[in-house]
């Protein structure tokens, strides 16, 4: 049995967010058996003002700083570092909980003694009335919704326990990658990898305040792309994890290479117009591919939101696709440079 659970809550320049994340974590914990440990990496706004006056008066709650703007890996391992708990939560500062969480929570890790990890879902739901925020939400969500098996092999931060003996058994959050982006994914990796079980719970939820732009979007899907496939490159372990069982589910992967080879054949039309068939075609078989993706968009969110949701998800995945060839040239460089 647990006593309680150390919650770690990363903050850099999260004004916007990080009082509501608190405001929500407060409803559904003890003051007498949980702590919360607030990890500021240098934040150059107010988020750190707002923290402090928000937990000045609550015990066990606690702000630690970062020397200097760090990453979220060393973030989150310095919060890791403070815990004293056996289960350790960690929450991002741009999520909020809406429902309690902590009993089932616990639950789940008293099954058995090999369930190193506990992972939550993002809510169809959003706050922020963006366009391209709601996109995101609800393409995590449905991707999450869409895996049929309790266990999974991935882990995804924004709402991720695990046994601290288990995580500091795998050595914490990659610390060499610096901005948020594939270290929990090699944490998950990690973990299955040392024979640990991570079991998705989708009665836990959370509403994610990320307030997007159509141009952050893509400019964080294409970042995201090039840290993914160097990270695979660089850990090949990650090959053998079961994409069923991820978040990135094979359906993405075939719209990343059909966007992206749509995309050139429609700029290769402007040199052969016979290419131009190749775009239609890529289209085609693109959305072909994402269909019950955008049929679950259709029937949840109506008629409108469907259409532009399904330019959104076209325009992500494409940019992905040059994100991954950037980062593969760049680890290709990268290599020749050394040797």
């Amino acid at each position: 049995m647990f006593s309680g659970v150390s919650v770690v809550i990363p903050c850099y320049n999260a004004q916007r967010s990080v009082q509501s994340c608190l405001e929500s974590l407060s409803r559904f914990i003890s003051s007498n058996d949980d702590e919360v440990i607030i990890v500021d990496d240098g934040s150059s706004d107010q988020t750190l003002a707002i923290a402090s006056e928000y937990i000045k008066d609550k015990e066990k709650w606690q702000i630690i700083q970062n020397n200097i703007n760090s990453g979220a890996s060393v973030t989150r391992n310095n919060g890791a570092k403070t815990a004293s708990k056996e289960i350790i939560l960690f929450v991002d500062s741009d999520v909020i909980i809406v429902e309690s969480f902590k009993s089932r929570l616990l639950d789940i890790f008293n099954e058995a003694e090999d369930i190193a990890g506990v992972q939550g879902i993002y809510d169809i739901h959003t706050p922020i009335d963006i366009f391209a925020s709601k996109y995101k939400n609800l393409f995590y969500h449905y991707h999450h919704m869409l895996i049929a098996k309790r266990e999974v092999e991935f882990t995804s931060t924004f709402f991720f326990a695990v046994r601290k003996k288990a995580f500091f058994k795998v050595g914490l959050f990659n610390e060499t990658i610096k901005r948020a982006s594939v270290e929990d994914g090699e944490l998950g990796s990690d973990l299955v990898t040392q024979g640990n079980r991570i079991i998705l719970e989708k009665s836990l939820r959370v509403q994610h305040l990320a307030d997007y732009t159509f141009f952050t979007l893509m400019k964080r899907s294409f970042q995201n792309a090039a840290q993914k496939i160097r990270s695979i490159l660089k850990k090949r372990k990650q090959l053998s994890v079961k994409y069923s069982q991820t978040e990135h589910p094979v359906n993405i992967l075939i719209g990343i290479i059909l966007g992206g080879c749509s995309l050139g054949a429609l700029v290769l039309s402007l040199i052969n117009k016979v290419f131009i068939w190749y775009f239609l075609f890529g289209v085609f078989a693109f959305f072909l591919a994402s269909i019950n993706q955008v049929y679950y968009v259709l029937k949840n969110k109506g008629l409108y939101f469907g259409i532009k949701y399904a330019a959104y998800l076209y325009c992500d995945l494409t940019v992905s696709f040059f994100g991954l060839i950037y980062g593969l040239v760049d680890l290709v460089y990268e290599s020749i440079i050394r040797s």
